[in-house]
């Protein structure tokens, strides 16, 4: 599979789950503000959970991102790509 494809398909699971962490914080504050304490406790505690998972991922996705191939041609750039120009 294409670097592209599986990098657009974690972005999208990523996403889904900051998604999802947000409905549940928002269904968090609309139990409470119809005085459902103990369900509103439980979207708030799921909501905190997933929100901290987003984090690790998104940290873990920074550290870990696809290096572009030419990377050794970003780092040294007197670096030639193996063809000499004496030949």
């Amino acid at each position: 599979m294409p670097a592209s494809v599986t990098t657009s398909i974690g972005r999208n699971r990523i996403m889904d789950l900051l998604r999802w962490t947000i409905t549940f914080l928002v269904l968090a504050l609309i139990a409470a503000v119809f005085g459902f304490g103990g369900i509103s406790d439980t979207f708030a505690y799921f909501g905190k959970v997933l929100f901290f998972i987003f984090i690790v991922l998104f940290i873990l996705g920074l550290l870990f991102r696809p290096r572009p191939r030419n990377f050794a041609l970003i780092r040294n750039p007197r670096r030639t790509t193996g063809i000499s120009a004496s030949a």
